[in-house]
């Protein structure tokens, strides 16, 4: 039937509601290293990008070697040249340059200087990403 079926997920979405509690969490102290770094609107995204993102799939012709598998909307963003609305390409959510920020907030301002490698998703699920322990 040549219909391909992909999952897309987004990174930090800037959305309103999103955007309101991002808010209250710099008007309240930030509880952890993470909170205080997605109040601050480190590498969001708007879900401009995300549309975006599905109209070049839509549009690919080889659409279908993406089929069964999951992709990260920065990570499609950047194979097809896709910036978002601000002009600026968010970086992957396995990207060292967005990992490293997050446990080490004071890093924010030296992102540009991280380098973009993509951690393997193996050892993303092995450590970070980790199931909690019950």
């Amino acid at each position: 039937y040549n219909v391909a079926s992909l999952s897309i997920w987004p990174g930090i979405v800037g959305t309103e509601h999103i955007s309101s509690l991002a808010l209250q969490m710099g008007e309240d102290k930030p509880r952890n290293q993470q909170s205080q770094v997605i109040s601050q609107g480190y590498n969001w995204e708007t879900p401009l990008l995300t549309g975006r993102v599905i109209a070049a799939l839509a549009a690919d012709r080889t659409v279908m070697r993406f089929t069964g598998r999951v992709r990260i909307v920065a990570e499609l963003a950047d194979y097809y040249g896709i910036i978002d609305k601000d002009g600026l390409r968010p970086v992957s959510l396995r990207s060292l340059r967005f990992i490293a920020p997050m446990f080490w907030p004071a890093l924010i301002k030296y992102a540009s200087l991280i380098p973009n490698i993509n951690v393997p998703w193996f050892l993303l699920l092995w450590g970070i990403l980790q199931s909690p322990k019950i």
